[in-house]
C-alpha cells in the first residue's frame, strides 16, 4: 500500500492521518495573566484573554495499523 509496516504485528495496512493538536500556553503564563487581571481590574480583563489568544496549533503525522490498532507518529 504506502510501504509502511506496524512495529507490533508486522501489518502492511498502515494508514496516515494528519491531526491538528493545540499547544498549551502554560500555566506560569495563565498565572501572571490572572493576576495582572486581578491587580488591574476593570480594565485587566483584557489579560484574561492573552492565554486563549496565544495558543498555536501544530500539524502531526500519525501512521494507524489497521489490524492491532497501534500508533505512532512519523
Amino acid at each position: 500500500m504506502n510501504g509502511l509496516k506496524c512495529s507490533q504485528c508486522g501489518s502492511d495496512n498502515v494508514i496516515v492521518q494528519i491531526v491538528e493538536e493545540k499547544e498549551d500556553t502554560g500555566c506560569a503564563i495563565s498565572l501572571i495573566c490572572g493576576i495582572l487581571a486581578l491587580v488591574f481590574f476593570p480594565i485587566g480583563l483584557f489579560f484574561l484573554i492573552i492565554p486563549f489568544a496565544t495558543r498555536g496549533s501544530v500539524s502531526k503525522k500519525y501512521a494507524v495499523c489497521q489490524h492491532c490498532g497501534h500508533k505512532w507518529e512519523i
